[in-house]
């Protein structure tokens, strides 16, 4: 599933049903303000969040427990606070960079399995 740069888009209702991806879930340059309407997902093989001016919360994202490959979460100016991804338990890699207002990885504390990490949090050093 591949919303990118589509400006018209700003609404992900209608997807409430899908609970698996067998691919990826790539919601780049968009104007969603919202991921509420993918509570339904458990899995997915790669999950990239990239350039949404407007995200500012990953509320709907709680049931994903399994990415197979990467979590992706880039320049998105908005996005404070990756709470919304606290039903994670297993994914291959993270990569969390240039998202202005987010200043923890608070939300990630369920993560078991986790291959690597690539992190850019401003203001911020250390592990997590």
């Amino acid at each position: 599933v591949f919303f990118f740069r589509n400006q018209n888009l700003i609404s992900l209702d209608g997807l409430q049903g899908v609970t698996s991806i067998e691919g990826s879930l790539t919601l780049k340059n968009s104007e969603i303000q919202s991921v509420s309407a993918l509570s339904g997902i458990s899995k997915v093989f790669t999950l990239w969040l990239a350039g949404n001016a407007k995200l500012a919360s990953l509320h709907g994202l709680e049931n994903i427990h399994h990415v197979s490959s990467v979590v992706w979460v880039e320049a998105n100016p908005a996005l404070e606070s990756l709470a919304g991804l606290r039903g994670l338990q297993q994914l291959g890699s993270l990569v969390v960079r240039s998202n202005p207002k987010l200043a923890s990885l608070d939300g990630l504390e369920g993560v078991e399995v986790v291959d690597s990490i690539i992190r850019d949090l401003p203001g911020r050093a250390g592990n997590w």
